[in-house]
C-alpha cells in the first residue's frame, strides 16, 4: 500500500470509538510515516490529521497515546515552513505549551520543547506562546532544571522569542536574566554542550 493512499485510511480509524490498541498501532504508523518524509507530513495536514493527533496530545502525559502524539507532532515540526505554519494554524502551540507543565524529564515535555523550538522560528507562533504563558514556563525549566534533558530546547526556543519587542514584558515579568544566569557558568556549559548539539539537529 502506498503512503499516499494509506494516510486517509489510517486517519479514518483514528477515533476514540475504535479499540485503544488499534488507535495506538495507528499512531505508531503515523510516527513511522512522518519521520523524515515531507510528503507524509504535508499529506497528514492536507487530510485533516493534525487536529486528531493534537487531541491525543491532550491526554494525560503518562498515557502511551499522549507520548506517541508528542513524537508525531515533533516530526511535523521538522517539516518545511509551510508544514510548520499549518501546525500553528491548526492549534498546535497551546497543547505543546501545556505539555511543558509536565516534569521536564518526561518524554512528552522534552518532545514538546523541541517542537516549540522549531515553531518559534515563525512569528505567528511566538505570540501564541506568549498568550499561553509559554515564556514563563520555558524560563522555569531552563532556570530551575539546568541539567534537565528539556533545557537545551527550551533555551533555543527562548532565543527565538527574545528578539520580539512585544514579548519583552514577558521576559521582564519572569525575571529572565536571574533565571538564565546560572547557565553561563563553565560547569553548566560543560554539562550542556552535548545536549545542545543534540537539540540543534
Amino acid at each position: 500500500m502506498e503512503r499516499k493512499g494509506a494516510m486517509p485510511l489510517f486517519l479514518a480509524q483514528l477515533s476514540p470509538e475504535v479499540d485503544l490498541k488499534l488507535q495506538l498501532m495507528l499512531m505508531r504508523m503515523l510516527l513511522i510515516m512522518t519521520r523524515g518524509s515531507d510528503i507524509s507530513r504535508e499529506e497528514l495536514g492536507s487530510v485533516g490529521g493534525i487536529p486528531r493527533v493534537l487531541r491525543y496530545l491532550q491526554q494525560p502525559p503518562e498515557t502511551l497515546a499522549a507520548q506517541l502524539a508528542a513524537q508525531v507532532v515533533l516530526q511535523l515540526s521538522k517539516g518545511r515552513r509551510c508544514d510548520l505554519q499549518l501546525l500553528i494554524e491548526e492549534g498546535g502551540v497551546p497543547p505543546l505549551v501545556a505539555c511543558l507543565r509536565v516534569s521536564s524529564h518526561h518524554p512528552v515535555c522534552i518532545n514538546a520543547a523541541q517542537a516549540l523550538h522549531a515553531l518559534t522560528q515563525l512569528d505567528s507562533a511566538c505570540k501564541v506562546v506568549s498568550n499561553e504563558g509559554g515564556v514563563k514556563k520555558l524560563l522555569e525549566i531552563a532556570g530551575v532544571d539546568q541539567l534537565g534533558p528539556a533545557t537545551p530546547a527550551c533555551v533555543l526556543a527562548l532565543y527565538n522569542l527574545v528578539g520580539h519587542a512585544s514579548l519583552k514584558e514577558d521576559f521582564a515579568a519572569a525575571s529572565a536574566a536571574r533565571m538564565l544566569l546560572p547557565l553561563l557558568s563553565q560547569e553548566m556549559a560543560a554539562h550542556s554542550q552535548q545536549n545542545f548539539e543534540t537539540a540543534l539537529k
